[in-house]
């Protein structure tokens, strides 16, 4: 569709940020996950670089917005931390960027980690005596991304 070289000219530059600023009222992007979109859609490095430069200085485009409301999507799905903060990292957020909503007082983890056992498992199944299916419901509970802490605060059902 567009060319590939080191070259691109307005009207390149001018379709990929239409293209670009298209995706971003859908929702957030991430600069790697728009990144990709766009060259996927056959525009220039140069035409997606310049493009990405541009809806970050219009604050189209912002890492840190996405984080912010990355985490609040998953969390509320129940979704742990260490499972976020590994999603957001395959997206191009780490550090900073990616702590900070992570560590907000706006989430409480154990109280998410604790509730996505009972949907799972039920309210009366506080008890677990077989090995085998603690071992299996610890192993969901890790997969959704909580701590040790959490999960053994998820299994045994306390609200101290």
């Amino acid at each position: 569709m567009l060319q590939s070289s080191a070259e691109f000219d307005a009207d390149d530059l001018k379709a990929c940020y239409a293209k670009g600023l298209d995706l971003l009222v859908r929702r957030e992007h991430s600069r790697k996950e728009l990144k990709g979109k766009l060259s996927q859609r056959g525009f220039s490095e140069d035409a997606v670089e310049s493009t990405l430069d541009l809806l970050e200085q219009d604050g189209d485009l912002n890492d840190g917005r996405f984080a912010e409301a990355f985490v609040y999507f998953r969390y509320g799905k129940g979704q742990g931390a260490e499972r976020i903060r590994n999603e957001l990292a395959a997206r191009g957020i780490d550090g900073y960027l990616a702590s900070h909503p992570l560590n907000s007082s706006e989430y409480d983890w154990f109280g998410a980690a604790r509730k996505a056992y009972i949907k799972k498992y039920g309210a009366d199944s506080d008890v677990v005596t077989d090995m085998n299916e603690r071992v299996k419901r610890e192993r969901f509970m890790r997969y959704r991304g909580f701590t040790h802490e959490q999960i053994r605060y998820a299994l045994k059902g306390d609200d101290e």
